[in-house]
């Protein structure tokens, strides 16, 4: 409907709930919403809701009831062992079980995995329909889903066939010299690369 022009901006972030659903400054999503708008480009929500993958990454899919089951991907593969090595390594660099065997790494595992598979079977919906036979679909997810393959782009290729193209942007410290590109393009986590600068995140206030 926004981008349809038939509701305003707050009434668009109010329906869905934008600062429990998403959490993000809309402000780094505007420009993309109203760049669909002005080209009449159909924007599709793919993520299972957030309060589900939050309880998958506490307790595991079998936490679920029967009624949450229904919101996420029929089908959860945690069978990957390279996309499993991959995340335990940034499980444990942010502070978590770098092994991957403690009850709390295995969940965080399979909320990851449900994401990825949920985001998977919703663009391959639409990528099977037949009024949308012969679409290109921009999915725009964070680099953790997509690099190398194992999340998104792997998940939809089991569900539908057509070719992929993944863009990875990757920050580089201040700095860096051509050695570190070639570091990373010795294993390029895409097909194509974009290098962009860091960026220094500002530190978020106490209690916020």
């Amino acid at each position: 409907d926004y981008t349809q022009g038939k509701i305003d901006e707050p009434t668009f972030l109010e329906r869905v709930d934008w600062q429990k659903s998403w959490g993000f400054d809309w402000n780094l999503y505007k420009p993309i919403l109203n760049f669909a708008a002005e080209h009449h480009l159909k924007v599709v929500g793919l993520n299972a809701p957030r309060d589900i993958v939050r309880k998958v990454g506490k307790g595991g899919v079998a936490a679920l009831t029967a009624e949450e089951r229904k919101l996420i991907a029929r089908d959860i593969d945690t069978s990957n062992p390279a996309h499993r090595e991959q995340f335990m390594g940034a499980f444990g660099a942010h502070g978590g079980n770098s092994g991957g065997h403690s009850p709390s790494a295995q969940n965080y595992y399979e909320a990851m995995c449900v994401w990825d598979d949920t985001m998977a079977e919703s663009a391959a919906r639409y990528l099977r329909a037949s009024k949308y036979r012969g679409y290109n679909m921009v999915v725009l997810a964070g680099s953790g889903h997509i690099a190398y393959r194992f999340g998104i782009p792997a998940r939809v290729e089991r569900r539908v066939a057509g070719e992929q193209v993944i863009i990875v942007p990757q920050a580089l410290p201040k700095g860096s010299g051509q050695e570190d590109l070639e570091q990373v393009l010795l294993r390029p986590p895409g097909d194509f690369v974009l290098f962009t600068k860091d960026v220094q995140r500002a530190k978020p206030e106490a209690g916020r």
